[in-house]
C-alpha cells in the first residue's frame, strides 16, 4: 500500500443500537496506491485500487478489487464500487471498464514505486560490502521523474 502526501485516512463511522458513536476499521487490501491530497473514510479497500489525487472517499465504501477512482472524483457515503470500474467526477460516475490485466498493472506500478524509494549505500565502493548505513534518495527528484513516466503511460 503506498499513501502520498497529504493524504487523509480516517475510520468511518455509524451508530450503535444504543445510538452511541462507533468508529468502523478500515480494511484495506495489497496494491493500494492513493495519491496526494485525498480523503479517505471507506470502510473497505480490495487490492489494486488506484485513488487519484484529491479524490474524497465517503463514510462505509466499499471498494471491490480493481478499481480506479480518477483525480478529483468525490464517491458518496455508502457506495459500492464494483470490480474492474473506472469511476470519476464528482459525484462519482462509473466511467467505463478496466482491462482483466488492470491486476497486474496495478502490482507492478505500486512494487516499482517503492523500490523508488528503497535508500541506497552511497558510501559503498563497487564489490565492497555495504554497511548499514542508508541516504536517502532525492524525494522531488524520484516523484518528478515518477509522474513524467506516469504521464508517458495509457490508461
Amino acid at each position: 500500500m503506498i499513501i502520498r502526501e497529504d493524504v487523509i485516512v480516517r475510520p468511518s463511522y455509524g451508530k450503535d443500537a444504543g445510538k452511541k458513536l462507533k468508529y468502523v476499521r478500515i480494511k484495506i487490501g495489497s496494491y493500494v496506491y492513493i495519491d496526494r491530497g485525498s480523503i479517505v473514510s471507506a470502510g473497505k479497500i480490495g487490492n489494486n485500487v488506484h485513488i487519484g489525487k484529491n479524490c474524497v472517499i465517503g463514510h462505509r465504501t466499499n471498494i471491490k478489487d480493481n478499481v480506479k477512482i480518477l483525480d478529483n472524483s468525490v464517491i458518496p457515503s455508502d457506495s459500492v464500487l464494483p470490480p474492474f470500474s473506472v469511476w470519476g467526477g464528482r459525484p462519482a460516475l462509473y466511467m467505463g471498464e478496466l482491462p482483466e490485466s488492470f491486476d497486474k498493472f496495478q502490482q507492478d506500478f505500486t512494487i516499482t514505486y517503492f523500490k523508488n524509494f528503497k535508500g541506497q549505500n552511497m558510501n559503498a565502493r563497487p564489490g565492497e560490502p555495504s554497511s548499514s548505513f542508508v541516504i536517502p534518495q532525492n524525494t522531488h527528484r524520484v516523484l518528478a521523474e515518477q509522474e513524467l513516466e506516469q504521464a508517458k503511460q495509457p490508461i
